[in-house]
């Protein structure tokens, strides 16, 4: 009996400390899903943002920007891999190659200009980051339309591409509820 008169305490700050935690999962996730009901993309919005730790633990517009933008970014890097592994096929076409190069570059820019746009965020500069990820699009989107009209092995890239830019349009989402607040 002294030994659960002991334990009482302790077990009742676990409690306590869980439904803490879980509150907090709780209004990060409905944050993520209230954002991204105005996304036209809402599934990939919502799974993008639960993907990763930071998105669920946000308590605010700001931080669910961050990892709106650290997860775009993230899947941008992943393609930009992918590009330059495909690179290394010398059995594709010229026309391909070239344009898998220009592919390259344009995320190149497109992940510089991501971590353009968290300066701007936090900086409270919702416009420059809204300049910032309109540019990273436009790099993408260019990659996207390049990828389109060619072999079932630059598919894939063609693919993560229209991801990346739809991720990249939740960031405009976002921001657009971050500047009008």
């Amino acid at each position: 009996m002294a030994r659960l008169i002991f334990l009482l305490p302790l077990m009742t700050l676990c409690l306590i400390t869980l439904q803490s935690n879980a509150q907090q999962d709780s209004s990060g996730v409905n944050l993520i899903e209230k954002v991204c009901q105005q996304s036209e993309k809402k599934d990939l919005c919502i799974s993008s943002l639960k993907s990763i730790p930071d998105g669920p633990k946000s308590k605010d517009l700001t931080g669910l920007e961050l990892a709106s933008i650290k997860v775009a970014s993230e899947h941008a890097q992943d393609t930009w891999g992918k590009i330059n592994k495909l690179l290394n096929d010398s059995t594709l076409e010229p026309t391909v190659q070239q344009n898998l190069a220009d592919c390259s570059d344009q995320y190149l820019d497109a992940v510089e200009q991501l971590d353009d746009s968290v300066a701007a965020l936090l900086a409270n500069a919702y416009s420059d980051v809204r300049v910032w990820v309109e540019a990273a699009i436009s790099d993408a989107s260019l990659c996207e339309k390049a990828m389109q009209q060619h072999s079932s092995k630059s598919a894939e890239i063609y693919t993560r591409s229209n991801t990346v830019v739809s991720m990249l349009n939740n960031i405009l989402v976002i921001n657009k509820q971050l500047a009008g607040k």
